[in-house]
């Protein structure tokens, strides 16, 4: 990684991701912004943007998935914080295992319903859940690999790392 990563293609900012790799390396990386690296496939093993980005994406998308899948709520979806903060608007977290074998659960006859179910807990919630947002197949496309993600990680005891940056 290099300045020329840092300055070039990075116009468009990661607000919500998701990846797999060496959790220092993926941290510096992130509140470096070397965004495009990550993009690129340089950075983490694997990698998934969502077209979304809100604080609770974490715990909505939980209790969707509890809700389709009639799964037990999880107590709690508090995750580990690697680095930066909430209260400077970009964020590493180690997501905790119990979240990361919910989300691995989600079978693919379900991912309509769970869509349905996020979408409309961050309605009910006040933050914006338009139609065409929850409807556009990348979030499908995107959750679908974050699915896969959960799974790989589940398997190998690797750590789930959520990327924010509102």
């Amino acid at each position: 990684m290099g300045e020329e990563d840092r300055r070039s293609g990075d116009l468009d900012a990661i607000s919500c991701a998701f990846c797999t790799g060496d959790p220092e390396r993926v941290a510096s990386a992130f509140l470096g912004h070397y965004k495009r690296a990550f993009r690129e496939g340089r950075i983490a093993q694997a990698f998934v943007e969502l077209p979304i980005a809100y604080a609770d994406v974490v715990l909505h998308l939980a209790d969707a998935i509890a809700d389709s899948t009639q799964s037990a709520r999880l107590p709690s979806t508090e995750a580990t914080i690697l680095a930066g903060s909430e209260d400077e608007g970009m964020w590493v977290e180690i997501l905790p295992r119990a979240w990361v074998r919910l989300v691995a659960s989600v079978p693919q006859q379900k991912l309509e319903q769970v869509l349905a179910a996020w979408a409309r807990r961050v309605s009910d919630e006040g933050y914006e859940a338009t139609p065409e947002v929850w409807a556009a197949p990348s979030l499908a496309a995107s959750l679908q690999k974050l699915i896969a993600m959960a799974s790989e990680a589940d398997s190998t005891g690797k750590p789930l790392l959520g990327l924010s940056a509102i």
